[in-house]
């Protein structure tokens, strides 16, 4: 089956030094983006228009998370929270054409200079958590939770599970089966800064760090050993990490997938070599499966992909079949001309925006776009799995390495 082409709709302007955008958050009728030169940006979702800036939001700016309910400080307002290498955390408000921030969480990892590298955002249970990058030393790969109603000091610490920098961090949607938890779920509840406690499951968290190692916690409770749910071993270092369906998936830093079932056992499931138990499927290296040299994310349950020297993207649809996930090779969705030959930071897709949905992209040109099935102009490359790659994939990952340290 031929792939089903997207074209460009929409693109956003070009910023003054062409600086990498990291991260695309779609909410309401708006794009926010996070940059290599520090700044938010607000474009608008249908034409990609430069709506709102704050510039230098950050020193070395590094995550962009929506806080999906409920306002960013307990009231009425949308917003985003971000976090950077200066150890703070903040919650904004980009629809205000104010540039400071609604809240900004102080604690103790700002005051010794802790760089943070991953965060994600439950607003359903005023949840914000972030992990540590580890570049220096004197301080641990430390994962830190706050409840936004009392961020002057973290709700959680967890110091012992990874070695390395934390390089993804995600709550798991409430749709994950809740029989999975480090205690009875019928007596686990969110912890708040009352003396009271609420009857609802507390989410758990999935971290992923440089150590290969992911952990699931359930952060309903304080003792680290007692929040550990099940450990995961990837082999290698963990670039991104998510649910689909009842199962973890993870990518690496060298390109590899795997798939991991959560049963509650607190031992370590490995996705390769000896230690490699039954529940762990692995992908193997994605370049080779379907002919590209990066993977960007995993987008509505699709595996996308991309090959700036092609000028290449695609998203590759994945399901589920006889116990095993599979990969349909002959099913892509082709981003023609992608961000030329600029790597691709991140894709969405938003359901909201016009028939069948838009996703967008970004990429290290310094750009935004929207894309739709068969609008727009341009041009139509399908990249044959078998074609011979000409160029030494050695150099092509050290280059693309040396471009994510840049984060």
């Amino acid at each position: 089956m031929p792939p089903t082409t997207f074209r460009t709709l929409a693109q956003s302007p070009t910023l003054p030094n062409s600086p990498y955008i990291y991260t695309l958050c779609p909410k309401d009728t708006a794009i926010f983006v996070i940059a290599s030169d520090d700044a938010i940006r607000c474009f608008s979702s249908d034409g990609l228009r430069l709506l709102h800036e704050i510039p230098n939001a950050h020193e070395g700016i590094t995550c962009l998370k929506d806080w999906d309910t409920g306002g960013i400080d307990g009231g009425k307002r949308p917003g985003v929270v971000t976090t950077g290498r200066d150890g703070k955390v903040k919650g904004w408000d980009l629809r205000a054409s104010s540039t400071k921030a609604v809240f900004e969480v102080i604690a103790e990892i700002q005051a010794n200079n802790i760089p943070l590298s991953a965060l994600a955002c439950n607003a359903s249970h005023n949840l914000i958590a972030a992990g540590a990058e580890l570049e220096i030393s004197g301080h641990e790969a430390d994962i830190y939770i706050w409840d936004i109603r009392q961020p002057t000091s973290p709700l959680r610490t967890y110091t012992e599970s990874h070695t390395d920098t934390i390089t993804t961090l995600s709550f798991l949607p409430s749709s994950f089966p809740t029989t999975i938890s480090a205690s009875n779920p019928s007596t686990t509840s969110v912890p708040t800064t009352t003396t009271t406690t609420t009857t609802e499951t507390s989410p758990l968290l999935l971290s992923g760090s440089t150590d290969a190692l992911l952990t699931l916690f359930d952060p309903a409770h304080a003792s680290e050993d007692d929040a550990v749910v099940q450990v995961f071993n990837l082999g290698s270092a963990v670039h991104r990490a998510g649910v689909l369906g009842e199962q973890v998936w993870a990518t690496s830093a060298d390109e590899g997938m795997s798939f991991f079932e959560v049963s509650g056992d607190a031992g370590v499931a490995a996705a390769e070599g000896e230690g490699r138990e039954k529940g762990v499927q692995e992908l193997g290296d994605v370049r080779e499966l379907v002919g590209c040299r990066y993977v960007v994310d995993v987008v509505e349950g699709g595996l996308v992909v991309g090959d700036a020297m092609r000028t290449h993207l695609a998203a590759y649809p994945i399901h589920h079949e006889n116990g095993r996930w599979l990969v349909q090779t002959g099913q892509a969705l082709d981003f023609d001309g992608a961000h030329g030959e600029e790597i691709v930071r991140d894709c969405v897709y938003d359901p909201r925006q016009g028939s069948n949905g838009t996703y967008y992209t970004c990429g290290e040109d310094g750009l935004v776009k929207a894309w739709k099935a068969g609008v727009g102009v341009g041009r139509t490359t399908a990249l044959n799995v078998g074609d011979e790659m000409d160029v030494d994939m050695d150099e092509a990952i050290t280059t693309k390495a040396k471009r994510r340290r840049k984060r």
